[in-house]
Formats: C-alpha cells, sequence, structure tokens
C-alpha cells in the first residue's frame, strides 16, 4: 500500500466516531484516537505513538482483505 494512502486511511480510522451509552440514556462521543490515546498511553506508557498503532491497524486490515480469497 502507498504510504500516503497508508496515512489517509489511517487518519480516517482515527477520526472514526465512536459512542458509548450510560444506563441512565446519556450518550458520550469519541474518536478511536481518543479512546487509543487514553487506553495505551494510559495503560502503556506515554511512548506509545498512536500514529503508528492507526498505520499498523489499517495494514493489518488490509493484508488480511487480500489473503482472503
Amino acid at each position: 500500500m502507498q504510504e500516503i494512502r497508508l496515512i489517509r486511511a489511517a487518519k480516517a480510522l482515527g477520526d472514526m466516531q465512536l459512542g458509548t451509552k450510560h444506563e441512565i440514556g446519556e450518550m458520550d462521543q469519541f474518536t478511536l484516537r481518543t479512546y487509543l490515546e487514553e487506553m495505551l498511553v494510559d495503560e502503556a506508557s506515554s511512548d506509545v505513538d498512536i500514529d503508528q498503532v492507526l498505520r499498523k491497524m489499517v495494514e493489518i486490515a488490509v493484508t488480511t482483505y487480500n489473503s482472503d480469497d
């Protein structure tokens, strides 16, 4: 996959809107990037490169898609 396309796809993936609904019906909206930043940085260390994580997710998805013949 061309590097520029990989970067664009990773950005789009990171900007993907997610949400969670609380028991009282309140919705919290956030992006995948925000979720990963909170989960990975808090759990691992502040050295986690979220852009690299998103690029790797795209690479894995493309590789898996291409191998499912």
